[in-house]
């Protein structure tokens, strides 16, 4: 039988206000062979000696404690990859301000325990106010994943993923290439996908995603917040932060299969092109969103030159 080993990871920084709920939430899992290595970023608050009174409180949990690198959420979770244990068949990521509901990792190992490709389980969330008084779900997808949508959107929530070894090993392959203004989520989706691996969306809610005023990335969809995701498209946002992401891809092109190395020369030569090109290459490029809406932005910041 394999192991069932996971190894948590949980990026902390200023999180004294929450992270005692959510490592308490991972204390009461119903799958109980599991480690937590919680990467403290330099603090402005008590998240340290909150961190280290909570080891005290549980000797018999595996939970370690170590002095993150202070350059960035993802720097701070790509800095733990090397603390993962060889014993670990699965990794999952952990957020400081969320509730796990108890049976999220044994759902999860469940969903990949008989994959034997490189595998990322991820999946929708119960989108809670600061107290957890209220919550709706959040959106699921509504076409498969896939490099070609990686590309141009994110739908794997970090607070949800959990990697079987042999997307884990992807990862650490390209780790060394990952520019850090690329959120750890997204690159996790962009990297799997691309070298083949497989994405699991599950739409069975597992985690309580907490939002509150400092939430470094939260999840709103009301008209607001896409009125300031319009303005950072106009502003140029969209094309730097793809400009990052081809930085961090193109060393890595020949893991990719085939087709997706095609996808990223297409959409990479395609968004550089003079404006009718762009508008005739726009189909050819093999990149989606999921929803209709959010497919018409794509081909609006396509002609107009903001990827």
């Amino acid at each position: 039988m394999r192991s069932q080993h996971v190894c948590i990871l949980l990026a902390a920084f200023d999180g004294e206000r929450f992270i005692r709920d959510q490592i308490d939430s991972i204390i009461k899992q119903t799958h109980s062979d599991w480690m937590l290595v919680v990467s403290c970023d330099p603090s402005n608050d008590r998240t340290p000696d909150l961190l280290t009174e909570i080891c005290l409180e549980n000797p018999e949990k595996d939970i370690r404690i170590v002095r993150g690198p202070g350059k960035g959420s993802t720097a701070n979770f790509i800095s733990m990859f090397d603390l993962v244990p060889d014993e670990a068949s699965f990794v999952a990521f952990c957020d400081q301000d969320d509730v796990w509901l108890e049976d999220k990792l044994a759902y999860q190992v469940s969903l990949l325990e008989h994959e034997d490709e490189p595998t990322m389980a991820c999946g929708a969330t119960f989108v809670a106010n600061e107290d957890l008084s209220t919550m709706h779900l959040s959106l699921i997808p509504r076409r498969p994943p896939g490099f070609g949508n990686a590309l141009v959107q994110n739908i794997a929530s970090g607070n949800t993923i959990m990697l079987n070894r042999g997307a884990f090993e992807c990862l650490q392959e390209a780790k060394h290439h990952l520019c850090t203004e690329i959120v750890h989520d997204w690159w996790c989706y962009l990297v799997v996908t691309a070298m083949g691996g497989r994405v699991i969306y599950d739409s069975h809610p597992l985690v309580l995603y907490r939002q509150h005023t400092n939430n470094q990335i939260g999840q709103s969809n009301d008209i607001l917040s896409k009125v300031r995701r319009l303005k950072r498209l106009f502003l140029g946002d969209h094309r730097r932060r793809n400009d990052r992401i081809e930085e961090s891809l193109v060393p890595l092109k020949d893991r990719f299969l085939d087709q997706n190395q095609e996808i990223l020369d297409a959409f990479n030569q395609a968004r550089r092109s003079g404006t009718l090109r762009r508008l005739l290459a726009f189909g050819q490029t093999g990149v989606y969103r999921q929803r209709r809406s959010s497919q018409m932005l794509l081909l609006l910041s396509f002609v107009l030159g903001k990827l």
